[in-house]
């Protein structure tokens, strides 16, 4: 299989969150206590909502708190910028239309102002092939696709959850608690274990079973029966998006073929299939800046047969996996 180089999700140029593009001090970091902080961090994010459409928006919150997040919400995004200057969030999702001032106007602003220690990731609702040069201009983060998938919403809180561990102020913070642990001060505390989840030895290349046991730790008492609810509506759905990606390379559809990978992607990573969705993020790269086309869908032709038997491995991998309900 064809090695990929690893990039990141990231759509702006001035706010990366590529882990190489941040000073972090990775020889003080303890690596035991990143993994927690990685399942900590995806579990306190703090969401903000920005949506105009009343439906839109209920909808997206009603998705937020099947994953266990209670988040405020906004209609316009002067309202966003109000909210920023009495609380911090990780997160914004951020409708384009709105009014008076609109998501892309709303972006810029913030990026502007806010402190870089204090940078949310900006996740753009609904967005259009043809607005990814405006929103990668604005500083949008990442984006979702309507209709709104719980999979495709929790791939993107997860790298919103990265992101949010590699903010310097973030980083401080976890040194100096390091710090107080190593001296065994008095309000040390012993990080919580994350218990292993059950997967079989055969699984273990395709997924990393930490992401499912953070569904499994946001969904609580019904942790099972989420865990094997998700694991089917992904693979009731990946047929549909690889046969939609097929269609789209046949048809040299360049937006459709970005569209139907970032959303295999964004399923994949929600349930540990990192690796899968790193192959993914380089077959969107190359669709999204394609310097000549038919060079261009003889590449993503030939990296989709690669994805189509790895995808085949996750899927089993998965079904391994899920929990007998």
């Amino acid at each position: 299989m064809a090695q990929f180089q690893r990039t990141n999700d990231d759509l702006t140029d001035g706010h990366p969150v590529d882990e190489h593009s941040l000073d972090l001090d990775t020889e003080a970091l303890d690596i035991d206590a990143l993994d927690i902080d990685a399942t900590i961090s995806l579990a306190s994010l703090r969401i903000l909502v920005a949506e105009a459409k009343p439906r839109d928006r209920n909808l997206l919150l009603q998705l937020l708190r099947q994953l266990g997040y209670n988040a405020p919400a906004v209609d316009n995004g002067d309202a966003v910028l109000d909210a920023l200057q009495t609380a911090d969030y990780d997160v914004i999702f951020m409708a384009l239309e709105m009014s008076p001032r609109d998501g892309l106007a709303t972006a810029r602003s913030i990026r502007q102002t806010i402190p870089a220690s204090h940078q949310p990731y900006l996740i753009a609702l609904a967005m259009q092939p043809d607005q990814q040069p405006s929103c990668r201009a604005a500083g949008i983060s990442s984006y979702l696709r309507r209709p709104i998938a719980l999979l495709e919403l929790q791939g993107v809180l997860q790298a919103a959850a990265q992101y949010r561990l590699q903010r310097p102020d973030l980083q401080r913070l976890r040194l100096a608690d390091l710090e107080v642990q190593r001296a065994g001060g008095r309000n040390a505390q012993t990080p919580k274990q994350t218990p292993e989840p059950f997967l079989p030895d055969s699984a273990h290349s395709s997924l990393d079973p930490c992401a499912l046991e953070v569904l499994r730790q946001i969904a609580g008492e019904s942790a099972e029966d989420f865990v094997a609810e998700m694991i089917d509506s992904y693979l009731q759905e990946i047929p549909h998006l690889v046969a939609g990606m097929t269609g789209a390379i046949a048809q040299a559809n360049f937006a459709d073929i970005v569209r139907h990978t970032h959303s295999i992607k964004s399923m994949s990573a929600a349930l540990g299939a990192t690796q899968l969705a790193e192959h993914c993020q380089q077959i969107e790269i190359l669709a999204h800046h394609p310097k000549e086309q038919d060079s261009t869908l003889r590449i993503v032709a030939a990296l989709q047969r690669s994805l189509n038997a790895e995808l085949e491995e996750v899927c089993e991998a998965l079904k391994a996996a899920r929990p007998t309900v």
